[in-house]
């Protein structure tokens, strides 16, 4: 049984998928939405109450004169209370749909570790072919090295017989071509893949995130959800890419450094 294997069985995989926790900020953004709606409707309709009761107290009062129509605000009151009864209970529905997000329960959760276990072993297996293939390629390799040395002997000898060499090098080229082509860190890359998937620990720098929500490719053992301010953990591979990327706003992230200078140079613009 490979090492892979053996740790499928123990690892700790992640709650919650990246679709999950994505979502879950969307629906937070339009619980503030609703929330905002819902505090302007109820401002709204006590504004309205105490205009429908200093209508009333002035019609019993008997006074006259510029009397405002009773008959709008008590439209307008309707529809503000039928709209509040709508946010209201849109707000129930985002709610009742971020509680089944943050806490999913023990049979989804169950079948997510089920999951997840399934995947792990199936990619675990799959490495194992990788280091077949790399094997493959390795004796693949020692032949054509082989078939190449061979070939050079007879473009020599041949020469020495003042023979013309077509353009294909006595049928050389085919095969250098398919040598050139030939990876050289197959099962490398592969493990290094592996490792980084199943959340072993690699060598990474802190990052800060600059991005309101920033994401990652997603993991058995971290969704790679991440928000403005938050601390990322990145290879120096995956660091120089994000670093390197050409927007307007600039990088999705930045170095710790990076951070504190601008920190730095805030407090000192506001202490003036």
């Amino acid at each position: 049984m490979s090492f892979f294997k053996t740790i499928t069985g123990t690892k700790k995989w992640s709650r919650r998928s990246q679709e999950s926790m994505v979502r879950q900020w969307d629906l937070e953004h339009d619980l503030r939405k609703c929330e905002t709606l819902i505090e302007y409707c109820e401002k709204r309709m006590a504004e309205l109450e105490r205009h429908k009761e200093a209508s009333l107290m002035r019609r019993i009062a008997g006074r006259g004169g510029n009397l405002v129509p009773l008959g709008p605000i008590l439209t307008e009151l309707e529809e503000t209370k039928a709209e509040l009864g709508a946010y209201r209970g849109q707000r129930v529905l985002i709610q009742r749909e971020i509680e089944g997000l943050v806490n999913p329960t023990p049979a989804q959760t169950a079948a997510r570790t089920e999951g997840q276990n399934f995947l792990a072993r199936i990619l675990s297996d799959r490495f194992d072919v990788d280091l077949q293939i790399d094997t493959a390629l390795k004796d693949l390799r020692q032949l054509l090295e082989q078939r190449a040395g061979l070939s050079a002997k007879a473009i020599e000898a041949a020469r020495g017989i003042n023979l013309t060499i077509g353009g294909a090098g006595l049928d050389k080229w085919r095969f250098d071509v398919l040598l050139d082509s030939l990876p050289t860190d197959l099962a490398a890359r592969s493990e290094r893949f592996l490792k980084w998937f199943l959340g072993e620990a690699q060598a990474t720098k802190t990052y800060i995130v600059r991005d309101e929500i920033f994401t990652l490719s997603e993991t058995l053992a971290n969704p790679h959800v991440y928000h403005s301010g938050d601390h990322v953990e990145l290879t120096d591979e995956q660091a120089a890419q994000l670093l390197s990327e050409k927007r307007p706003d600039g990088p999705s992230i930045m170095t710790v450094e990076t951070h504190k200078a601008e920190i730095a140079e805030t407090e000192k613009a506001v202490s003036g």
